[in-house]
């Protein structure tokens, strides 16, 4: 059976001449993580864009999906409920003070 990281390097592989970013950058259905590595894998995933084409931050971010997919997997399904309520209550918070933000006072100058 192969594992989901076994097929992220295959399709890397596969890529070919013809790659370029083949992952979504920027558009709101995504987050951008800025997260720190040794610099030796940095280099190792640096290395891996060049040989394959591919964007340094798609490799990552596919990589990032893949193993917090693997991590989800490995919690309990009362640590996914805790999880899910601290989700929705930040978004939440999140949908509140954008509201306030966009709020518009007529009195003020």
């Amino acid at each position: 059976m192969k594992t989901q990281i076994t097929e992220l390097v295959e399709k890397l592989r596969a890529s070919g001449e013809d790659a370029g970013p083949h992952c979504d950058l920027s558009s709101s259905s995504v987050k951008s993580v800025k997260a720190p590595i040794p610099t030796e894998l940095y280099d190792q995933l640096k290395t891996m864009s060049l040989v394959y084409q591919q964007d340094l931050n798609c490799i990552a971010g596919e990589l990032l999906e893949v193993a917090l997919k693997e991590a989800l997997d490995c919690f309990t399904d009362d640590e996914l409920d805790q999880l899910e309520t601290v989700r929705k209550a930040v978004a939440q918070e999140e949908a509140q003070r954008h509201m306030e933000e966009q709020r518009y006072d007529a009195g003020c100058t």
